[in-house]
């Protein structure tokens, strides 16, 4: 059974058909055969774009499932540095706080300063690839987790010692940074809280936002207001600062965790999707999915369990893995994925649901 669809990459025009990429679209290959033939030292492309054949709404191209297109990665020319926006099975998130792509908002943050900064840079002043690749994979992976439930790693073709940018120290941010904390709408509270699992302090009240501070489970922070329309708290800092957290992440006590008598009640296993391939000689099956809390209670994430069936719905092979976060507040969904190398032979069937610790 053929599962996968080889194409080549393609950049589709927003009017375009991606039924008809072929016709339609442009071909990556050819987009960076022609920059390589600029007569430059070098040539950078930001592509804040995916080719998974999904968009934060769904599926691209029609009658197809999350895991029928494969693009073929495009070679680039020595000169080039590529940065896109998150790998081939991967989707491109849209910040609509900031009404363009995650990537193109943390991008920006990057080349202005803040992939310099520690844990990502060296506070040269210079602005490498590879500091940029760093920033990318603490910030743009997280807010992607965090806001949409979905993975999103951003891909950096080239020389990772290359400068793409330098900046001064204290010289005007770009546009959305500049808006103060001062500036937005609160409906004064004054109340103590503490973190029900780690929080991060942004500078305004959207997880795109700057890092200022990250709280521990269990930390007590003041509360001194809530954002009108949203749902973030104000929050004092030393120093007499103020930052922002989700409501969520704050409580007026700490509930002790529930672990259900019954593995996962509350918890729901959505979203999987599944392929084979090919690596180093072995044959691989990769699995993601979603754990969403469906419950108005906080929830552990038990250990879960894989099962391949055949045609005839008998077990041929089973195993356990865990999910990347042990504990969702109400309403979060965290993403998780797992591999089996040598999946067994005759498999038509796969489930996923959570490890009861019964055979």
């Amino acid at each position: 059974r053929k599962f996968r669809k080889e194409e080549r990459e393609r950049v589709l025009p927003v009017d375009g058909d991606p039924n008809l990429a072929e016709i339609t679209g442009y071909p990556v290959d050819v987009l960076y055969a022609n920059l390589a033939k600029i007569p430059a030292k070098s040539v950078t492309v930001f592509l804040d774009a995916c080719f998974s054949g999904e968009s934060p709404k769904g599926m691209l191209i029609r009658a197809t499932s999350a895991i029928s297109v494969d693009a073929k990665s495009s070679r680039v020319g020595s000169k080039l540095t590529v940065l896109t926006a998150a790998r081939g099975n991967q989707v491109a998130s849209w910040d609509e706080d900031a009404k363009h792509g995650l990537f193109t908002l943390h991008l920006l943050k990057a080349l202005n300063g803040a992939a310099d900064a520690k844990p990502f840079g060296n506070g040269d002043r210079k602005i490498t690839v590879a500091e940029i690749k760093k920033y990318l994979d603490e910030e743009m992976t997280y807010a992607a987790r965090r806001r949409f439930g979905r993975e999103q790693r951003a891909t950096v073709l080239g020389d990772g010692t290359l400068v793409l940018a330098t900046y001064t120290p204290g010289a005007p941010q770009m546009g959305p940074m500049r808006a103060g904390p001062s500036a937005i709408a609160v409906n004064e509270n004054y109340v103590e809280m503490v973190a029900l699992k780690k929080a991060n302090v942004r500078s305004r009240p959207s997880t795109s936002a700057a890092r200022l501070a990250t709280l521990k489970q269990g930390t007590r922070v003041s509360v001194t207001g809530k954002v009108k329309n949203l749902d973030w708290y104000r929050v004092a800092l030393a120093g007499d600062r103020i930052g922002f957290v989700w409501d969520r992440l704050l409580g007026e006590k700490m509930p002790s965790a529930i672990r259900p008598a019954v593995a996962g009640v509350g918890l729901a296993v959505r979203n999987i999707t599944w392929k084979a391939f090919r690596r180093g000689g072995v044959t691989v099956l990769a699995v993601r999915g979603e754990v969403s809390n469906m419950s108005s209670s906080v929830r552990e994430v038990p250990r879960m369990r894989g099962h391949l069936f055949d045609d005839k719905d008998r077990e041929l092979e089973r195993w356990t893995f865990t999910a990347p976060e042990v504990r969702l507040l109400p309403g979060e969904n965290v993403v998780f994925s797992t591999e089996l190398e040598n999946p067994a032979a005759g498999a038509t069937r796969l489930r996923i649901e959570f490890d009861d610790g019964r055979t």
